[in-house]
């Protein structure tokens, strides 16, 4: 599995957890952090697709 596919199910994990954690009624703060796990890696994902893709000419 490549790295990117790596983070891409790293993010679909965050993101079940996060939709969890809500629907449960979890502290604020729990899903606060979670919801910034989850932004750390999209943004490690976007910055791994921009060095992939081939640079406009």
């Amino acid at each position: 599995m490549s790295d990117i596919a790596n983070v891409e199910a790293k993010i679909e994990e965050l993101r079940m957890k996060m939709y969890e954690a809500y629907n449960q009624g979890m502290e604020y703060e729990e899903v606060i952090k979670i919801s910034q796990e989850l932004d750390h890696l999209l943004n490690q994902l976007d910055s791994m697709k921009k060095k992939r893709a081939p640079s406009p000419e």
